[in-house]
């Protein structure tokens, strides 16, 4: 049907577009990042010590948005962040390769039971959906047939919020659908924080949109500010 489609379509297209976003990238300096900032650890200190965690949501243009925020964290950043990126299957190692290199932190591939640390960049891998379980370690789940996005945002999103709560920091960037506004909804229901990219700078002003439209998000930013609340 339609929405199937629609969820292929923006893992595909996803999936292309890394090298479009490493050619911009690599002549542009990373936007620093208010939000991000805290006291800097020395990178031997990172552990699963931290106060809160940063969950992002992002499919159709999520690359280019991602290249513009990561990059900005310094070494020793305090808390983890996740990411569920809409990608076709085979492409996550190519997208923690590239995000690695334009990084301070390191940039994983999220692996079962993982715990997660602070300072560490967790990508989804495209075939499993990506939660957290009570015990902050990294949980993938099996994608059903019927699921229409992959990795889920919501999965990602909605599990965040109930382990972290007001610790949770939920952003839902640029892409097609619908994917990630339950999860920004819950993060919000659970006293969290929530931030979303505005129109003018989404490649797809879509799962953003819905999120702001349901009433879900605290603030609405462009990405190069997207963290300066």
């Amino acid at each position: 049907g339609a929405s199937t489609a629609t969820g292929a379509l923006a893992a595909t297209a996803v999936s292309t577009e890394m090298a479009t976003a490493a050619a911009s990238t690599a002549s542009t300096a990373a936007t620093p990042v208010a939000m991000f900032s805290s006291p800097a650890r020395s990178p031997a200190t990172a552990s699963s010590r931290y106060s809160r965690i940063f969950a992002i949501a992002c499919s159709t243009g999520g690359p280019q948005a991602l290249a513009q925020i990561l990059p900005a964290l310094p070494a020793g950043f305090p808390s983890p962040v996740v990411i569920a990126q809409h990608i076709s299957d085979g492409f996550a190692n190519g997208m923690v390769d590239w995000l690695s290199s334009l990084c301070k932190l390191p940039v994983r591939l999220a692996v079962e039971g993982d715990l997660l640390q602070a300072g560490v960049i967790y990508i989804s891998p495209s075939e499993r959906h990506f939660s957290i379980t009570p015990a902050r370690r990294v949980a993938l789940l099996e994608r059903r047939a019927l699921d229409l996005y992959h990795p889920s945002c919501d999965v990602l999103l909605s599990s965040v919020a109930d382990i972290f709560g007001r610790q949770a920091i939920g952003i839902t960037l640029t892409g097609m659908g619908r994917d990630g506004a339950k999860g920004i909804a819950r993060i919000r229901e659970k006293s969290g924080m929530t931030l979303a990219q505005d129109e003018a700078t989404s490649v797809i002003y879509g799962m953003n949109r819905v999120a702001i439209e349901a009433g879900s998000v605290h603030q609405v930013l462009p990405v190069e500010s997207i963290a300066a609340a």
